[in-house]
């Protein structure tokens, strides 16, 4: 091998092994402790989540020239979730989720209509992407303490999944919430902004249809104690929540009267200014990218092996 193939072989290694490296090590983790106790004795570590079903309710805010479908329409989408079993590899993990203790999280984001389609049997689709948002926060994640409350939050009403009460500070706080492990509502433990939002929705007829999104959220803030496996906390690579599911009507029967924040949710497209939908979705963890590489290329070193493949 010549000078030459000698160089790109490692420039090759040196941009191409890490990555080849990422690819297949297995999905990154996130541990929960139900104790706060910083995972030291107790912990629960898995790479998904799944949620019980539960109702979130859109808003049409304005724009699109009084249009809630036209495009540039901004619509503000408010949802509860309760995490119902966590896995691991692909295996489903026992313990003592929605036993002992709860994750639970409420949602509060904006999107804007990017495009509108009718087909010829006048079935309507709209789908949707990311738009300036509201709140300075748009996901908060919730433990809570079961075995303490004898209480556990659920889409039909009980905890602060009824009626729920007034936003106060960041996106909301249900009854409990912030007070300690104990409480009705649970501690809170990360916060999370919405980085990008794809979805859409297929009305078939009113009160009817589908949809599907694909939401990213950045952890912003995240309590040690709790939650170990994230990179603001030193203690992991992963950066992101990756939140996906499907939203359906008609709503589930057991569906609540309100939201987390008191938003009405309503029973059929459009009651009320509000339409309601049943939400099924999962969560994925995503890395930070890779500080090597971005290192690398940052210093230029690079550079040097790029005159040498010249010469």
């Amino acid at each position: 091998m010549n000078m030459k193939h000698k160089t790109i072989a490692a420039a090759c290694w040196l941009l191409c092994g890490s990555a080849l490296t990422s690819s297949a090590q297995a999905n990154p983790t996130l541990s929960d402790d139900p104790n706060g106790g910083g995972c030291v004795t107790t912990c629960v570590t898995a790479d998904n989540w799944t949620n019980a079903n539960n109702t979130g309710s859109d808003t049409y805010v304005g724009g699109g020239g009084g249009n809630p479908f036209a495009v540039g329409a901004v619509h503000e989408f408010t949802t509860q979730l309760s995490v119902s079993s966590q896995q691991l590899n692909g295996l489903t993990l026992g313990g003592s989720l929605n036993s002992d203790y709860e994750i639970t999280r409420i949602l509060k984001f904006r999107d804007e209509v990017t495009g509108t389609s009718v087909n010829g049997s006048g079935v309507g689709t709209v789908t949707f992407g990311t738009a300036p948002q509201a709140n300075s926060v748009q996901m908060e994640v919730y433990i809570d303490k079961i075995s303490t409350t004898g209480t556990q939050a659920n889409a039909s009403g009980t905890d602060c999944y009824g009626n729920g009460d007034a936003a106060i500070g960041g996106i909301g706080v249900c009854a409990g919430h912030g007070s300690g492990v104990g409480t009705d509502g649970g501690i809170l433990v990360a916060k999370l902004n919405l980085i990008q939002s794809i979805s859409s929705f297929t009305a078939f007829q009113p009160g009817l249809g589908t949809g599907s999104f694909d939401l990213l959220f950045k952890y912003t803030w995240a309590d040690p104690a709790f939650l170990k496996g994230l990179a603001i906390l030193g203690n992991g690579t992963i950066g992101y929540d990756r939140l996906v599911g499907t939203i359906a009507q008609p709503l589930q029967t057991n569906h609540p009267g309100h939201m987390w924040d008191g938003t009405p949710t309503g029973d059929v497209l459009g009651s009320g200014g509000h339409t309601a939908f049943t939400v099924i979705s999962g969560d994925s963890f995503e890395p930070l990218p890779e500080p090597g590489t971005l290192a690398l290329l940052s210093l230029g070193l690079l550079a040097p092996l790029a005159r040498r493949v010249k010469k």
